[in-house]
């Protein structure tokens, strides 16, 4: 037993503590910027959404805005999911302390289903995910559009 803690359980003792503060230390330093707003629109103008879209309709092209704070000098991604597979990828390159971004992605009729857009950071940290379902409509009467004016 004496011989199965100084093997095993003490260096345990000792590597653990490195872990979690590098992951600690990782955490600290990824919360510092933020996502203040994420979410789809139908259109962006002048580097700002002009409505934000609840619920998806006959759309064929949605776009996705990203207000992110403090993360100058950093890296960040749009990756564009439909079906829980990733299908667009867009990069961007953080210039300032408030930086706006957005990225958009044609959808064809036959992609009914599940879209999430993750943000990640450069080392594929996410950062915010938003999910929409795209359904298709058998009247216009049929789940409605809700559009509301952005935040």
């Amino acid at each position: 037993m004496d011989n199965m803690i100084k093997k095993y359980i003490i260096p345990s003792l000792v590597i653990l503590p490195l872990f979690w503060s590098s992951f600690a230390c990782y955490a600290a330093k990824t919360s510092k910027g933020k996502i203040t707003r994420a979410f789809f629109s139908t259109a962006i103008v002048d580097k700002e959404p002009i409505n934000r879209l609840l619920v998806g309709s006959e759309l064929d092209k949605i776009y996705f805005f990203t207000d992110i704070r403090n993360m100058k000098g950093k890296t960040v991604y749009h990756r564009w999911e439909y079906e829980d597979k990733v299908i667009s990828k867009n990069k961007f390159k953080i210039k300032n302390t408030r930086w706006r971004v957005s990225s958009s992605y044609k959808i064809k009729p036959d992609m009914v289903g599940k879209w999430t857009v993750v943000v990640t950071d450069e080392r594929g940290w996410p950062l915010k995910a938003v999910i929409f379902h795209y359904v298709k409509r058998q009247s216009q009467t049929d789940y409605p559009d809700v559009i509301l004016p952005p935040k």
